[in-house]
């Protein structure tokens, strides 16, 4: 079974990034599209579920 990103953990990678893609630094607030939590390390190469592996992006 595919694990998904929680809320709370959803929340925390989005406060750690201060609501800006980890990227291009664009606020959440001026895009008319939802930033997404992303894996640093994919899940097809065993990346694991944590906080510290865990990225913002903006993904129109």
């Amino acid at each position: 079974m595919a694990e998904t990103i929680s809320g709370a953990l959803r929340q925390l990678v989005f406060e750690r990034a201060a609501g800006r893609c980890e990227y291009c630094l664009l606020s959440q607030a001026v895009t008319a599209y939802k930033h997404e939590p992303d894996h640093i390390i994919p899940k097809q190469h065993d990346g694991p579920l944590i906080f510290d592996l865990k990225e913002l992006l903006f993904s129109p």
